[in-house]
């Protein structure tokens, strides 16, 4: 199913179905999700890791939206309001667009491992999208956005 297809669902549902509908999406997505990693990481059934791993992601992110619409308490709630997270979530676009570019332009750089699917390899991605994601935030969308 979509993303927007489970949004509409969730918006059509009343609040009570709701609820059971974002617990349902998490409860769900996270196993998925977690054996899709795992199963990659042994490189076993990659087929099937690579099937389940993206739709566990989407759901357990429908969820992570849904519920942070609502607001998060507790602990939850303070985590993602620390500044490193709110960070993130304001330069999060840019991380969206820089990171698909990453693996063949480090690859064309000298950094041949980054483009195979190794824990390392992730890592590196990470790093240098959220890096390139903050130098666009500050030298581009600030200015453009002040």
């Amino acid at each position: 199913m979509a993303k927007n297809q489970l949004a509409i669902v969730r918006y059509s549902l009343p609040a009570r179905a709701n609820a059971h509908f974002l617990r349902a999406a998490v409860v769900i997505g996270l196993p998925m999700t977690i054996l899709g990693h795992v199963l990659q990481a042994i490189e076993l059934h990659t087929a099937i890791a690579a099937a389940i791993q993206p739709l566990g992601g989407a759901l357990v992110f429908f969820w992570i939206i849904g519920r942070a619409s609502e607001g998060f308490p507790g602990a939850v709630g303070w985590f993602l309001s620390c500044a490193p997270v709110v960070y993130l979530g304001q330069i999060s676009y840019g991380i969206y667009v820089y990171h698909r570019v990453m693996p063949p332009l480090l690859a064309r750089l000298g950094f041949g491992f980054a483009a195979d699917h190794s824990t390392p390899a992730r890592w590196l991605m990470v790093l240098v999208s959220v890096g390139t994601a903050s130098l666009s935030f500050h030298l581009f969308e600030s200015p453009i956005n002040g």
